[in-house]
């Protein structure tokens, strides 16, 4: 009796499992569908810096003043 319960649960967790890897199959078919569909332009570098120093930032709230 346990064990066919046990048997039973075992059934239908593979059977969840099967079905949830399907999905995700399908699910990433999709996305893969959609990217491949999608033209992305890029953008400029608006703003952008060849150097970046955060040093000042981290000495400036390091020493509140007050």
């Amino acid at each position: 009796m346990l064990i066919d319960l046990i048997l039973v649960l075992l059934v239908i967790a593979g059977l969840v499992f099967v079905k949830k890897l399907i999905q995700l199959k399908n699910d990433r078919k999709k996305a893969s569908d959609e990217i491949a569909r999608t033209k992305l332009t890029r953008l400029s570098p608006i703003g952008s810096v060849r150097q970046l120093s955060i040093l000042p930032l981290i000495d400036f709230y390091a020493n509140p003043r007050s």
